[in-house]
């Protein structure tokens, strides 16, 4: 479910309450979150106008755009540790390039790169077999789905309407 089933590689929370400062409205947050979560099918964009139906617009003070963004940047990386960890279970060899990743007790097969540039992670995509995209805009397209593609790489992304479409 996806309120669980992480163990002690769980180091992205499906709630954010905790990562809000006074800047965030976290029941708008949260209501996104869920949404988010419950409804996979739907585009965080879509979802936001759900989120102010179920709980009401942020109050004024709350800048609707920073707060969209915050949520964003969080599925992003809960997309991206559920993919990870499950294919790190199956024992294939992966690398992870990117910061945080050494915190979710990943097996002896998965090799953490350290934060790296466009530069440095397209050679990496460039010797790649399959790269991961992991979106929120489901029915848009990431501009690294097509840079691995070009570089020879499978690219397995849960933003298929666009691609689909295209």
């Amino acid at each position: 479910g996806r309120r669980g089933g992480f163990g002690r590689e769980r180091f992205w929370s499906d709630r954010i309450s905790p990562l809000w400062t006074d800047a965030y409205d976290v029941r708008f947050c949260n209501a996104l979150t869920d949404i988010a979560l419950d409804e996979p099918d739907c585009s965080l964009h879509l979802g936001v106008a759900k989120a102010v139906a179920s709980v009401g617009a942020p109050a004024t003070q709350y800048d609707l755009a920073s707060q969209v963004r915050a949520v964003e940047h969080h599925l992003r990386h809960l997309y991206r540790q559920r993919a990870v960890t499950a294919l790190a279970a199956s024992g294939v060899r992966m690398h992870m390039v990117g910061k945080d990743w050494n915190v979710a007790a990943l097996p002896g097969n998965v090799k953490i790169e350290p934060e790296a540039s466009y530069e440095v992670l397209f050679r990496l995509a460039a010797r790649a077999r399959i790269c991961l995209d992991a979106s929120t805009y489901l029915d848009g397209a990431n501009d690294r789905v097509f840079s691995y593609s070009l570089n020879g790489a499978v690219c397995v992304t849960n933003a298929a309407g666009y691609l689909r479409d295209a």
